[in-house]
């Protein structure tokens, strides 16, 4: 009886790893398509605003400051970047814009031509009120190592800003429904 009752056991725990590991599964697919939904039609435009700030903190700071009185920002993610433009001081952001979703968002960045070649050396965005809204996602810290820009984060919920900076910052394993990811706490600012 005792090698039936253990077997039973051994069934349900390799059910339970099963069931998780399908969760997990399940929740990466929706990410990725989410991803690949959110690349199928253009992203939004996000406009640099043209006023410059002496650090980069500040300017992401500051977008972050906008996402915060943003319609809709308790639900869906904001974005947007932090720009050097040559011949200007100082470091501009672009408004924050949002392609609707909970769990991403993707835009691209327009600096009016009066400032010239310009470059995003940074992106910031926010994270609606979620289980895991205090963390630097996968999908965050690829795109911080895949630009070599840090990547600032307003925590909604708590009004919490930090940044993840590659090659800086520490990562972390999460474990989600059974799957372990690599996420970050980064630094708060």
């Amino acid at each position: 009886m005792k090698t039936k009752t253990a077997n039973t056991q051994a069934c349900a725990s390799t059910q339970s790893r099963s069931k998780h590991i399908i969760i997990a599964a399940l929740i990466y697919l929706v990410l990725t398509l989410t991803a690949v939904c959110a690349f199928a039609s253009p992203p939004p435009v996000s406009m640099t605003v043209p006023v410059a700030y002496d650090t980069i903190d500040d300017a992401a700071k500051t977008g972050m400051v906008v996402i915060r009185g943003l319609e809709g920002s308790q639900h869906v993610e904001f974005g947007g970047s932090v720009v050097k433009c040559l011949g200007t001081k100082g470091y501009m952001f672009s408004m924050p814009v949002t392609t609707g979703q909970e769990a991403a968002v993707f835009w691209e960045t327009k600096a009016p031509n009066a400032f010239g070649k310009c470059e995003v050396v940074a992106r910031f965005h926010s994270h609606p009120k979620s289980e895991y809204d205090d963390y630097f996602s996968p999908l965050d810290l690829r795109m911080a190592h895949a630009e070599k820009v840090p990547v600032y984060l307003l925590v909604v919920r708590s009004e919490t800003m930090k940044v993840y900076r590659p090659g800086v910052s520490k990562r972390t394993p999460l474990k989600v429904s059974g799957v372990l990811m690599s996420v970050s706490r980064g630094e708060k600012l």
